[in-house]
């Protein structure tokens, strides 16, 4: 028998794809191996907390890659990646560096002479 655990995070717009948390293979008929063991539960466990992390950072991202001022995209002006702490162990999250949007820049940059 072939156990696949999925889970689904919907965004706002209500689109979402499975996401393949973990697999096991269990002998048909062996009470042996019923239900989850210590180990896969925390691999469970740890995976679905990695999914919904990283659902929330990249939705958390997205939102901040518009300027408030104008509405314009934000680019990205370099890439690294994070350890998050969660209860289930550490996540490695991407956390891209914007720059700042021109129309900013402009009303910082400009003095009174």
């Amino acid at each position: 028998m072939r156990i696949i655990i999925e889970a689904r995070i919907e965004d706002n717009v209500g689109g979402s794809e499975p996401i393949q948390l973990v697999e096991f293979e269990r002998a048909d008929g062996d009470l042996k191996q019923l239900g989850l063991s210590l180990a896969e539960g925390k691999s469970l466990m740890y995976e679905a907390q990695r999914a919904l992390v990283n659902a929330q950072a990249h939705g958390f991202v997205a939102a901040s890659r518009t300027c408030l001022q104008c509405g314009a995209t934000l680019s990205i002006k370099a890439k690294h990646t994070i350890r998050y702490r969660t209860v289930f162990g550490k996540v490695t999250i991407d956390s891209p560096q914007l720059r700042v949007c021109k129309c900013s820049q402009d009303t910082t940059s400009k003095s009174s002479a």
